[in-house]
């Protein structure tokens, strides 16, 4: 069974946190950082419960478990984690580094996504409900036999039905509708579901699940 306290180093704002600061050489620690206080400052529900000032806390405190004699063993993977983020610096230290950068940031506003794009990372989790749906429509899709696309979208739009409509699949049309926003050209949403498979996701494919969630909400809700 995990304890309470090894739910803090496997889930969570402090893991996901330390695993987006492990960058690969050349890459941007900050832009990292960055990216994480603009998915926790986008999101009202993230913002509320788990605010960047209170994520800020927690690290000083585990920094000053970490330096404590006697300190509760950690998840090793954690502890695995957080040295390969930490490079040089003393684990303690680079914590407490990285909760000063969140509560200077606090107030700040984030960078556009001209400024700072979008990482894989950053839209697995502001498009989590809707990349669940679209990979099931692509599994409907390429199934034999294969439907066309309406058939197909109708098919996954209903997946969710009757218990999570009102939850995952409301937020997967508001995801779907973001990013349709947000993605205008072929080369920018290829670049975002390039992983979802062949042929790639279209504009059209995207549409048209959003009208097939619309149309089971007004048909069977």
């Amino acid at each position: 069974m995990t304890s309470n306290h090894d739910l803090l180093f496997i889930d969570g704002s402090i893991h996901l946190l330390v695993q987006w600061a492990c960058v690969d050489a050349g890459e941007s620690l900050e832009d990292e950082l960055e990216r994480f206080c603009r998915v926790v400052r986008d999101s009202p529900v993230a913002w509320s419960t788990m605010p960047l000032g209170v994520v800020s806390a927690l690290l000083d405190v585990l920094a000053d478990e970490i330096d404590s004699a006697g300190s509760p063993p950690r998840p090793a993977e954690f502890d695995v984690r957080l040295a390969r983020a930490a490079g040089d610096w003393p684990p303690a230290e680079f914590l407490r580094y990285l909760a000063e950068y969140l509560r200077d940031k606090d107030y700040e506003s984030s960078p556009r996504f001209e400024e700072l794009p979008m990482s894989r990372p950053e839209a697995r989790i502001r498009f989590s409900q809707a990349f669940q749906i679209l990979h099931r429509f692509v599994r409907i899709s390429s199934s034999d036999p294969y439907p066309d696309v309406e058939d197909a979208a109708g098919a996954a739009a209903s997946t969710e039905h009757p218990i999570a409509c009102g939850t995952v699949m409301a937020s997967a049309a508001a995801e779907l509708q973001q990013i349709l926003l947000m993605f205008r050209s072929r080369k920018e949403l290829d670049t975002l579901l390039g992983d979802f498979g062949w042929p790639p996701l279209s504009r059209q494919d995207l549409q048209s699940l959003l009208a097939a969630i619309h149309t089971h909400f007004d048909e069977q809700h």
